[in-house]
């Protein structure tokens, strides 16, 4: 004797696969909606959005700030966007972003969450660009303020040390004289040696293959971290485990963190908390003293 099922009966034809695709489809599309309805009384206007991709088709990949003018000659120049479902708030002008960053810096000094850098920011630390603003980043960036203006930055004394990479680096362009080649790196190396000296205490050669690996790296990211695939994860955070360009994005952060981290290993075999060398020798310092804690240190 065969028995049909409720929704076989119901609905015949419909078998279990189905039903459960229209059921998960209704849920998610009734959670989209439930999602979108949450905002405050006085939220900016903007453009419609559809379910799950939100509002992404009212902006270009290729030209956004074009598009951006538009929305403002529509919306004015307060308006609200949604990339997936991370609402963002777009200021234009300079007195509507002055009124935002200036006047209400503390309303507008928060991080959003990029889970391009989340992953490896929960494992390896936040740092101080992609935390979130509260009582630990403020005191980070003190910190890190005070410690590099200790180092000579903002200061006269940093001068001699361009002055110096500056030397290194008209050497490495006469070597090129007489025929064509390309400055990018040379040039990104010699900035890094001048932030170098300041955290770690020492420049790298022109030569050094491993620094411009991770110049490289640095190089590579920046242009993925702009393109459409990081966009997508940012907006979808439960596809990041797909294969696609962004994947090589969280292999160059790997591969930079342990860059540093072999640099902090050698520090710590020969560092003197007595007398810092750089950057790294002072918050190595800093971590001694607030142990208790274990907050500084991420």
């Amino acid at each position: 004797m065969a028995f049909l099922t409720v929704p076989q009966f119901l609905i015949p034809g419909f078998d279990r696969v189905t039903l459960l695709a229209v059921f998960c489809t209704v849920f998610a599309l009734v959670f989209d909606f439930m999602k979108r309805r949450q905002k405050c009384i006085n939220y900016p206007p903007g453009p419609w959005t559809l379910p799950f991709i939100g509002s992404v088709f009212h902006v270009s990949n290729d030209n956004p700030s074009t598009s951006f003018e538009k929305l403002c000659s529509q919306y004015g120049n307060i308006f609200s966007l949604q990339f997936g479902w991370t609402d963002v708030v777009v200021l234009n002008g300079y007195e509507t972003i002055k009124e935002g960053l200036v006047k209400k810096s503390e309303d507008t000094s928060d991080r959003p969450i990029l889970p391009i850098y989340e992953k490896y920011g929960k494992l390896f630390g936040e740092g101080i660009l992609f935390a979130r603003f509260g009582k630990w980043w403020r005191d980070q960036r003190r910190f890190a303020l005070s410690t590099l203006k200790n180092f000579g930055l903002g200061k006269k004394s940093l001068e001699a040390r361009i002055v110096e990479e500056a030397s290194f680096l008209n050497d490495e362009f006469e070597a090129e004289i007489g025929h064509p080649f390309d400055p990018h790196f040379r040039i990104n190396n010699a900035a890094s040696n001048i932030i170098c000296s300041l955290i770690f205490g020492d420049r790298f050669d022109y030569q050094d293959k491993k620094f411009l690996h991770l110049l490289e790296l640095i190089d590579e990211s920046v242009v993925l971290e702009a393109g459409f695939w990081a966009k997508l994860v940012n907006m979808f955070p439960f596809i990041d485990g797909l294969p696609g360009p962004h994947r090589r994005i969280f292999e160059n952060q790997k591969k930079m963190v342990e860059f540093i981290q072999e640099i902090v290993a050698e520090h710590k075999e020969v560092w003197d908390p007595n007398e810092p060398r750089d950057f790294i020798d002072a918050f190595l310092v800093e971590c001694e003293k607030v142990t208790l804690t274990g907050r500084f240190v991420r």
